[in-house]
């Protein structure tokens, strides 16, 4: 009995270890399904995502190759109309001359760079001035031509060792003397010379800093001041060999406390008055200033407006607080030119007779640096009394300064000053030869190019026609752009800041500007140059 028991044991025994071994085979061969199915479900999910990818991929170079057409097709468009607006006028062909004034940091094509190529590139220079702005030029009464500037050691503007200098040419602009200073402050940088000739007196305008506008430059570690200030004038009667004491026109005090800046030419009118156009710089960096100042939208703009005077500088009056209307853009370094006075229909004998000359009152238009791309316009019809809204012109302006002056080249009033009322009545007016001339930056955003332009004399806001590329042009051939590949990027060459003379012998046109490069997050300044034309290849409107 007990060994049917153990057979029994034996047999339920094996029974046990069959199903062990089926479910070891059960599980082993789930196992396997297991990781078969998951190896099956990595390498699909694996060729999924790369075929996503590779369509991804495909989607998007075919939709950047689209857009580069696309964009390509539309830089093409808009290269074309800039380039239609940048190059609208006549090239010169060789028929500007070139020269320095003062000369600062050397020219790429003048440096010799230092250190192993992978070494930052450094400029090397010995001129005794590291900053030169606001060149401004004038006949003297010996007939030699005066190029005035603020210089300083300095690499930056507003330092307290940035004074005013001249450079003398006694050829008509083609070389230029070594700069003298004609003005400083021991404590303070001085600003904008602006010269006026008058007689055998020679007029130097400036500005003096105010000691509540200066502020601490961390970049440079240095102390810095504001633009403007105090409008202070001195005078010469021996061709700048000595000056007067300064004498101030218009104080950083008056008008409840805002710094004065002036950057253009002063204006003779053609009923002898002065006529100084200025500006009052926003006082952000004149923080003890706020308290002064009641309208506090000035803080923001600033406004601008003229200096007048009726006796040949003893005494000035102050007229016009333009602002712009539209946006945040200031109004500043306004140039004024005055429209060419229209005979009327009048005999000499009634002309005699009116004390007004048969002449219509004269129009002053004045043109102003903004930030919004264009150059706004203000016009006044009582000499500087009063003007109009300041409203938007078709000239480019990269916020920049621009200059206008009035040419008369010949006049043909006197050849009719016996006609008598019959004769006069088939024409209303006499035929001029005045005609603006304009020198500004031809671009909404950069200092480049520099062009000329010319307009009626009777215009001045609308009818301005580009005749000449100052700039790059004579620099093409220094600044070597294979030396330094920075200087091929927009707006790293500025040819900025031009004043126009016109010689009174009638012969030469002469533009003054700043070269400067301002690539590298800070200007560097490579001088003073003076462009050269005669007057007559400058085309009349």
């Amino acid at each position: 009995m007990f060994e049917r028991f153990d057979d029994d044991d034996e047999e339920e025994e094996e029974e046990k270890n069959d199903v062990k071994k089926k479910q070891r085979f059960r599980r082993r061969r789930c196992k396997w399904y297991y990781w078969f199915l998951c190896g099956l479900d990595v390498v699909v999910s694996s060729l999924i995502v790369f075929l996503a990818v590779l369509v991804i991929r495909n989607d998007v170079h075919r939709v950047g190759v689209s857009n580069t057409a696309l964009n390509t097709n539309a830089n093409a468009k808009v290269d074309a109309h800039q380039s239609h607006r940048k190059y609208a006028f006549t090239p010169t062909n060789g028929k500007i001359a070139y020269s320095w004034v003062a000369k600062g940091h050397e020219l790429p094509s003048e440096t010799t760079f230092t250190g192993s190529k992978s070494s930052k590139k450094s400029f090397e220079s010995e001129s005794e001035f590291k900053y030169m702005h606001m060149a401004m030029p004038t006949e003297l009464p010996d007939g030699s031509i005066a190029v005035a500037f603020q210089a300083s050691p300095t690499e930056y503007e507003g330092s307290i060792r940035q004074a005013l200098y001249w450079a003398i040419s006694r050829d008509n602009g083609v070389s230029f003397s070594r700069p003298e200073m004609i003005a400083k402050d021991d404590q303070l940088p001085v600003w904008t010379p602006v010269l006026k000739v008058s007689g055998q007196r020679v007029f130097l305008l400036y500005t003096v800093s105010s000691r509540k506008c200066r502020y601490y430059d961390q970049s440079r570690n240095a102390l810095r001041h504001s633009p403007g200030g105090d409008v202070v004038y001195k005078v010469s009667d021996d061709n700048g060999k000595t000056w007067s004491s300064g004498q101030v026109i218009l104080s950083y005090g008056s008008e409840d406390g805002m710094p004065k800046v002036i950057a253009n030419t002063l204006v003779e009118l053609e009923d002898g008055s002065w006529v100084l156009p200025f500006w009052r710089e926003p006082g952000k960096t004149c923080p003890q200033m706020k308290s002064e100042v009641k309208d506090a939208s000035l803080l923001r703009k600033g406004s601008a407006g003229v200096i007048r005077s009726m006796d040949q500088g003893l005494t000035w009056e102050v007229f016009g607080n333009l602002t712009a209307t539209k946006g945040e853009s200031w109004l500043i370094e306004n140039t004024v030119v005055e429209r060419k006075s229209e005979r009327r229909k009048t005999t000499k004998k009634k002309e005699n007779n009116n004390n007004k000359g048969g002449r219509t009152n004269n129009v002053l238009v004045q043109h102003f640096r903004t930030k919004s791309g264009v150059a706004f316009v203000s016009l006044s019809r009582d000499n500087g009394k009063t003007w109009t809204e300041a409203s938007e012109t078709t000239l480019p302006n990269p916020n920049s300064k621009m200059h206008t002056i009035r040419i008369d080249d010949g006049d043909t009033y006197d050849a009719d000053d016996n006609v008598d009322e019959k004769t006069s009545s088939s024409s209303s007016s006499s035929p001029s030869k005045s005609f603006f001339v304009a020198a500004y930056n031809h671009h909404p955003r950069t200092r480049d190019p520099l062009v000329l332009a010319v307009s009626k004399s009777t215009d001045g806001v609308d009818s301005w026609k580009p005749f000449a590329k100052i700039e790059p042009g004579g620099m093409r051939e220094i600044i070597k752009p294979e030396l330094d590949k920075s200087l091929l990027k927009p707006g790293a060459m500025q040819y900025a800041y031009p004043t126009v003379h016109w010689t009174k012998d009638g012969k030469y046109l002469l533009v003054v500007y700043s070269v400067m490069y301002g690539a590298r997050g800070q200007l560097t300044c490579f001088g003073i140059r003076v462009a050269r034309m005669e007057m007559k290849d400058v085309p009349r409107p």
